[in-house]
């Protein structure tokens, strides 16, 4: 659905199906995007309005959304919109428009235009200047040639390509996204974060989660105005540790970038376990995949269930290349 403003407002909602049924039923309001149980879009007179299901009374929460943390509330300007209008009025026909963008719709991006052929979602992995990955995101109406001339350009500049559709998180972002959701709840229960990296690196992943974290930065849609210290990525930005670039994160870092377990990330985990009342226990080895990769796997299916990737290969591709070197196994 196209919303003809540049305002976003995201909301927290209590329960969201009767918040979606005030919205629509009395204030006639149209749906857009969602992610069921989640949040769902509402067109609020051509503004974009996100409701999102909520559970707890606090001045902010921070809610993952498209393998992102967002604030809640939040408001917001959809600039990239009117770019690409004034692009589709300046560029010469047959120029491909191309949006950098982890979690932005481009089918909504290319509906601003009158070539949404020629529009394309070309997503870097962070720090794209070492991560190989380049998702080639086709939009519904993508023509066939922009298609490959970004295939051919990813190559030409180094990076391996994978060609996704349009849906929260595309692909790698979107399986990693289920793999991060368990490791997070791992450490408060009893794990480590070297503990759970070191048995999915030991069953053939390059990097685990937490320090594949550190690399690309705790910081990455944190915003220290906005941190509510709910989470324990709050508390370690609000710390400092906003990962290798600042020398530490879960992990402590040399000058050379060796990563070392640190004590005190081992206490400020267990003092939010306490906090949050979860009681700590011993994890194994393989409580650790099982949690980790199932979920990967399931997500993978529905990927290819959805059409979001044509061949299971697509998959492994994204889902390998967004380490800086390949896994010694398939994943699906």
């Amino acid at each position: 659905m196209f919303m003809s403003s540049s305002f976003h407002l995201a909301i927290p909602a209590g329960d969201l199906k009767k918040a979606e049924a005030f919205y629509t039923d009395i204030l006639g309001c149209k749906t857009g995007n969602r992610e069921e149980g989640k949040w769902i879009d509402i067109d609020f007179w051509g503004n974009e309005l996100t409701l999102h299901q909520t559970y707890m009374k606090l001045p902010r929460e921070r809610h993952d959304v498209d393998m992102g943390q967002v604030p809640v509330p939040h408001f917001g300007v959809h600039l990239k919109k009117d770019i690409f209008k004034t692009l589709d009025n300046i560029a010469k026909k047959g120029a491909i428009l191309a949006t950098n963008t982890s979690a932005l719709d481009v089918n909504e991006i290319a509906a601003q235009t009158s070539r949404p052929e020629d529009v394309i979602g070309l997503h870097f992995f962070s720090p794209a200047n070492v991560m190989r990955l380049l998702e080639i995101v086709r939009g519904e109406k993508t023509s066939k040639s922009v298609v490959a001339t970004s295939m051919k350009m990813a190559k030409s500049i180094g990076k391996v390509a994978a060609v996704v559709g349009v849906c929260p998180g595309f692909v790698g972002n979107r399986i990693l996204a289920q793999r991060q959701r368990e490791a997070n709840k791992l450490i408060l229960e009893g794990a480590m974060p070297w503990e759970v990296d070191d048995a999915l690196f030991d069953f053939g992943f390059p990097m685990g989660p937490f320090a594949m974290s550190d690399l690309a930065g705790l910081d990455i849609g944190w915003d220290e105005d906005l941190s509510t210290g709910d989470t324990l990525r709050d508390k370690l930005c609000e710390a400092g540790r906003l990962g290798q670039k600042t020398g530490k994160g879960f992990y402590v870092y040399d000058e050379k970038r060796n990563k070392s377990p640190d004590t005190e990330v081992e206490k400020l985990i267990i003092e939010f376990s306490e906090k949050h009342q979860i009681k700590r226990r011993d994890i194994s080895k393989e409580e650790v995949l099982e949690r980790c990769l199932y979920p990967m796997i399931n997500e993978g299916f529905k990927i290819l269930e959805e059409g979001m990737a044509i061949r299971a290969s697509d998959i492994d591709i994204a889902v390998s290349y967004t380490h800086l070197t390949l896994p010694t196994k398939r994943i699906v």
